[in-house]
């Protein structure tokens, strides 16, 4: 027998056992998940009927909550005022609060009313059983209280039919003692309500007692199944049904009635549709499989497959990238091999590109950076500088200088000399108001400087890598972003701060490139503001404290009513060169801010609900673990 024989025999053989093992195998598995799959379902499906009737049992209770703690039903027990009874217990108001009876005992356990109704009747009065006073009458539980909330809520079994009931004391309609009485409202569960819960659960269910003499079959084995650590079980009806069954207690925590849900076996028989397809499917594809397998199974192809991969695995784990594979092959195999090794030497020179272009890269990206920032606090000095400038234009000086070389004239006249003087008082106080209203802008303008200075610094340390973290304010920080924002741009907005900021505990970051940060933020919605061409622009600041992962973070919020973003905005406005002010930025702005924020080891994203709806910028920074500790 050849070595190909021997290997169709063999790999024959095992497909066949194969198949075999995994029909036994997948009816077993599948088949018994779907019949657990099948039990679970039946078993929500009884949970929901017991929670919905439970729901009835709490709307009931809510019901009688309205009418035991009330000063009327109060003076009713205590005075049985026929008024009450004509006003509260006609038919009318049975029918709205769809319950079967009143009952209205005082604190004797005497009974001082009763009223019922016949829904079946379309409503008709009917007086209360006999067996159901007798029941409340011979159940002191249901009629003794430890205070004016003690309401007991359930089910009670009567001869006729169970019934859901709520036993509330009375008292005032402040809940206050003392208890005068009980009020007893319910509902039967006849063929009505058991519709009804059908309706609500879209389910078919029925019930029957515990106590009942001539109970099926069924709800018999149920019955023998069900007891207190057993409070579901299943039983087939027919092939193609099944029932569920579950334990419904009483007020007084006793079984007493069983419930069944039936459904049809739809899930069983989609299992064993399942693995009919499956085995179907399986047995073809195998059969595919194993024809291809033998087609394909050559010794030509196997060893070079191996030694190309074990090549490929040694690059990976070594990382070297001049290891070159040796083939002398002419087939497809061998093109591989040597498109291979040309592939390997394009990605080492590309690598090595990348590399000196990445480093050439940073250093433009952290110099774009800086004069990002040195023209954004530049803007505000130039400006100040531009105003400063039309006011020495404005001032007298030149005709001040005439008036002094007129008046240091020999001839002239005393009347013109005391105009001449007067215009030089005038023109000295004007020069003077100008000196005092200099002097701010003048202050600005070093603040201004002085902040460049601490950007440069700052820059310089940071391409050091020595990044100072300290404790900051963000109050104070803030207030400084502010003071640096172009005046332009601050005259356009209005700018509310929450006062609760100013309450929140520092945050460690490094000082300049926080406040740059928050002055490029504000910039920008302040830009945003402008673009949109609306008078009323406002820039909200709020912050609050948030705590993940045991790491306290201090989370302040930007808000602006500009012109917004759409989803394509969001998602590119953090990326290198993205930018919505057209050829006014150098679009680094954001993208600098979240590199320097994430290396404070905080966050920074944006939310906007669209177009012309404004933008919120977060900003999460570490909270002082210093602070964090002593507040806590």
């Amino acid at each position: 027998m050849t070595l190909r024989n021997k290997i169709v025999l063999i790999i024959g053989l095992t497909f066949l056992c194969l198949i075999t093992v995994l029909y036994g195998v997948t009816s077993k598995i599948i088949l018994g998940s779907f019949i657990r799959l099948e039990e679970e379902n039946l078993q929500v499906n009884v949970n929901r009927v017991l929670d919905a009737l439970q729901n009835n049992l709490v709307e009931l209770e809510s019901t009688g909550g309205d009418w035991g703690p009330w000063n009327d039903t109060r003076d009713f027990i205590q005075n049985k005022n026929e008024d009450y009874i004509r006003d509260n217990l006609g038919v009318a108001t049975l029918m709205n609060l769809r319950v079967h009876f009143f009952i209205f005992i005082d604190p004797l356990g005497q009974l001082i009313h009763a009223a019922g109704i016949d829904f079946s009747n379309e409503g008709e009065e009917r007086t209360v059983s006999k067996a159901l006073i007798d029941h409340v009458l011979s159940h002191p539980f249901l009629l003794r209280h430890a205070h004016s909330r003690d309401a007991k809520t359930g089910i009670i079994i009567l001869p006729e039919n169970p019934a859901l009931l709520s036993a509330w004391p009375v008292s005032n309609s402040n809940f206050e003692e003392p208890i005068v009485g009980t009020f007893i409202l319910g509902r039967y569960i006849d063929e009505k309500e058991i519709y009804n819960l059908g309706k609500r659960t879209h389910l078919s269910i029925s019930f029957q007692r515990m106590d009942e003499p001539r109970m099926t079959e069924d709800f018999g084995m149920a019955m023998a199944t069900l007891s207190n650590d057993v409070s579901f079980t299943s039983h087939a009806l027919t092939p193609d049904t099944i029932a569920g069954y579950g334990v419904q207690h009483d007020i007084y925590g006793n079984p007493s009635l069983i419930l069944r849900v039936d459904m049809p076996r739809e899930i069983l028989r989609k299992g064993k549709e399942s693995i009919h397809y499956f085995m179907g499917v399986l047995l073809i594809v195998g059969l595919i499989v194993l024809v291809v397998f033998l087609a394909t199974l050559q010794s030509t192809v196997l060893g070079p497959i191996k030694h190309l991969t074990n090549h490929i695995l040694s690059i990976g784990e070594s990382g070297d990238l001049h290891f070159r594979l040796s083939f002398g092959q002419k087939d497809e195999i061998g093109i591989l091999a040597r498109e291979f090794n040309r592939m390997l030497e394009q990605l080492s020179d590309a690598r090595d590109r990348l590399l000196e272009q990445s480093y050439y890269s940073g250093l433009a990206e952290m110099a774009s950076g800086i004069l990002h920032n040195i023209r954004n606090s530049l803007m505000p000095v130039a400006g100040q500088v531009h105003e400063m400038m039309e006011k020495i234009n404005n001032a007298p000086i030149k005709n001040m200088e005439e008036a002094i070389n007129e008046l240091n004239d020999e001839y002239f006249d005393p009347q013109r000399e005391r105009s001449l003087n007067r215009y030089l008082m005038l023109g000295c106080n004007q020069i003077i108001s100008l000196v005092k209203d200099t002097r701010p802008h003048l202050m600005n303008i070093s603040r201004q400087i002085a902040h460049i200075e601490e950007i440069l610094v700052g820059q310089d340390q940071y391409s050091h890598f020595e990044k100072k973290l300290e404790p900051l304010h963000l109050g104070r920080i803030l207030e400084h972003a502010i003071q640096l924002m172009p005046q332009d741009l601050k005259n356009n907005v209005s700018i509310e701060v929450d006062p609760g900021i100013s309450k929140l505990p520092n945050v460690s970051a490094e000082r300049i490139f926080l406040t740059q940060v928050i002055t490029n933020l504000l910039n920008n919605a302040a830009e945003s503001i402008q673009r949109k061409g609306i008078e009323a622009g406002n820039i909200r600041i709020s912050g609050d404290m948030e705590n993940k992962d045991s790491i306290q973070r201090v989370h302040m919020i930007f808000r602006d009513n500009g012109e917004g973003m759409d989803s394509i905005g969001l998602k590119n406005i953090f990326t290198r060169g993205y930018s919505k002010k057209g050829t006014r930025s150098s679009g680094i702005g954001l993208h600098w801010c979240g590199n320097v924020v994430s290396a404070m080891r905080g966050e920074l994203y944006a939310e906007s609900d669209g177009i012309g709806q404004g933008t919120g910028f977060h900003l999460k920074l570490p909270a002082d673990s210093c602070e964090c500790k002593k507040n806590g």
